[in-house]
């Protein structure tokens, strides 16, 4: 079990290593729509990378209030649930910027992992089980959405596979191959 200073800091990192992701896929979501411009919904994942931002502002400021806690149990929970609380939006956010930037046809969805690897080093193998079942369900979800036709495909425009959400095997192998790294 980590003392509540352990949690704070690895709040604190969590936090930092989202402004990298932020910048990140503000970046690369302008390369992509305007110097290689592949990205369609290139306005919605810049919309959910400043949702992004609010959220890291309103988690700096809510783990500021929390520091107060005197209680050291109390505490110690409220810490473990506000990582709980960032993965879990995270994650969300991250299946659908991945749906806006292509779904299956962008390798963007090999980022769940770092959720999955950061619940594991800061809540333990449980937890990290736990968000691996997740991004498991949250991605095979989308493709199949995506495949049914139940959502929009958002594909890729002039790569030649833009309809790789329609092959039925390719989407078994890449939901497979899936599968398979979060085993590694």
């Amino acid at each position: 079990m980590y003392s509540h200073q352990r949690l704070i800091e690895s709040n604190r990192w969590f936090i930092r290593l989202r402004w990298l992701f932020i910048g990140a896929i503000s970046l690369g979501t302008y390369i992509f729509s305007s110097v290689f411009p592949v990205l369609q919904r290139s306005i919605a994942i810049y919309s959910l990378a400043f949702s992004l931002v609010l959220l890291n502002i309103f988690y700096l400021r809510y783990l500021k209030e929390l520091r107060i806690q005197q209680d050291a149990g109390l505490l110690l929970r409220q810490l473990r649930n506000f990582i709980h609380v960032q993965i879990g939006l995270d994650l969300l956010i991250l299946t659908a910027i991945i749906h806006f930037s292509g779904g299956a046809d962008n390798a963007i969805h090999y980022f769940f992992i770092f959720h999955v690897l950061l619940a594991g080093i800061i809540l333990g193998r449980k937890e990290s089980l736990f968000y691996a079942t997740l991004a498991v369900f949250l991605y095979g979800g989308l493709i199949t959405l995506e495949h049914l036709g139940v959502i929009p495909h958002c594909s890729l425009v002039g790569v030649a596979f833009g309809e790789l959400h329609l092959d039925y095997f390719y989407m078994l192998s890449d939901f497979f191959v899936f599968l398979w790294r979060r085993k590694s």
